[in-house]
């Protein structure tokens, strides 16, 4: 999907948005599976308390250089002034399965914090996938333990729990 084909939805859905709720912050989807917010740069939307999106997961390599590539799109739309919100990441692959990858992980949420970017996690169910935080099972009753988390979500309860300025501390 292209930029001006998401703006166009945009420009279209946002007004009924603000009808409801005037001052509310819409985050509004990028191209390439919303990892592209660099492609907003000289062309946003024309309304009030909008962000843009980005997607990624720590173990995706594609390309060399895949993730680095990545940071430099965010880094160059803030260096732009176009706001920035991850609404979506995870520790795996891009289909929210497989190894892990943390020290990638750590990295990314190192550079969110040094760019002052909120985020969140995929995904926070119980689902087979290795992306799941709880362990199959635990949805829809709990107990809601440390014991039932897997190891992503492990991972991802530290990092929340954590101070941010201890994330810019990060490796």
């Amino acid at each position: 999907m292209t930029w001006a084909v998401i703006k166009r939805y945009a420009d279209q859905i946002v007004p009924t948005i603000r009808k409801n709720d005037p001052q509310s912050i819409v985050i509004v989807g990028t191209p390439e599976y919303a990892s592209r917010p660099d492609l907003v740069i000289g062309n946003k939307l024309s309304f009030e308390n909008i962000m843009y999106t980005m997607h990624f997961y720590a173990a995706e390599n594609f390309q060399s250089n895949h993730q680095g590539r990545r940071m430099g799109y965010v880094a160059k739309a803030i260096e732009n002034g176009i706001p920035v919100f991850v609404t979506e990441f995870g520790t795996q692959n891009g289909w929210g399965d497989g190894e892990n990858d943390f020290d990638m992980s750590a990295k990314w949420l190192k550079f969110l914090a040094e760019h002052k970017i909120s985020w969140c996690n995929w995904n926070y169910s119980d689902s087979p996938l290795s992306g799941a935080v709880w362990k199959t099972g635990t949805c829809p009753n709990g107990p809601w333990t440390d014991d039932n988390l897997k190891e992503s979500g492990k991972w991802i309860k530290q990092n929340l729990i954590s101070p941010v300025d201890e994330w810019s501390k990060m490796p």
